[in-house]
């Protein structure tokens, strides 16, 4: 947990006190004021054991409470625009020349399963042309025999995802040039529609459960 304080006590604590801040954070008992008040992080924090980072404005807010265990300590966002996957602290605003609009990460050409986490941000008022995107990719990748599962996604009002799986990295190159993937060398629409380059990153699929997909067993043929 963050060891740079994001937050101070209201009042100096008093026997008792760590059993009402943990009332107030699991609300056992109604307590009228609340005990602690949050104050932005607004320079990079980390914890001792290279956890949690904290960036700018556009942050999370961390409550931390020295009198209080660990496990009585929370994390609360702070902005509901904080970017999933798993490189956040990267230039949203990085492009890559040789295909403008997207920026691939991870690495390739390994054995074994895998899978694309796509990672997709729309301009404010953009969402409508964004959602049509993902539904032009998922008509095409219908047509992809090694593309699948295919999973539009949604994190917000603008922020928009992709989760696809291959069985292994022949299959993701065919689809890149598929007619799903190819939707992304269409960089005019990428460029109006995207407040920042997409992010693709490559996954290797360690292991799952293949025998229910959204609460229907699979059955196969």
């Amino acid at each position: 947990m963050c060891r740079n304080h994001s937050i101070r006590p209201a009042e100096t604590p008093t026997p008792g006190r760590k059993a009402q801040v943990k009332a107030h954070i699991t609300g056992e008992n109604d307590l009228s004021e609340p005990v602690f008040k949050a104050a932005p992080v607004v320079s990079p924090v980390q914890d001792s054991n290279g956890g949690l980072r904290v960036r700018g404005q556009r942050s999370r807010r961390t409550l931390a409470f020295d009198h209080v265990s660990r496990e009585e300590r929370i994390i609360v966002s702070g902005d509901a625009e904080l970017v999933p996957g798993p490189d956040p602290a990267r230039d949203l605003n990085a492009d890559d020349s040789e295909h403008p609009g997207f920026v691939v990460l991870g690495e390739d050409e390994t054995p074994g399963h895998k899978a694309y986490y796509i990672h997709l941000e729309a301009k404010p008022g953009k969402e409508g042309e964004l959602k049509k995107f993902l539904e032009d990719i998922n008509a095409g990748v219908d047509d992809e025999p090694g593309t699948g599962p295919w999973f539009a996604l949604r994190f917000s009002k603008t922020v928009f995802g992709i989760f696809e799986a291959f069985p292994d990295a022949e299959a993701r190159h065919t689809h890149d040039m598929g007619p799903g993937g190819r939707n992304f060398l269409r960089f005019d629409l990428l460029a109006d529609v995207l407040a920042y380059p997409a992010r693709l990153y490559r996954l290797d699929v360690m292991h799952g459960k293949y025998s229910v997909m959204l609460g229907h067993k699979v059955v196969q043929a």
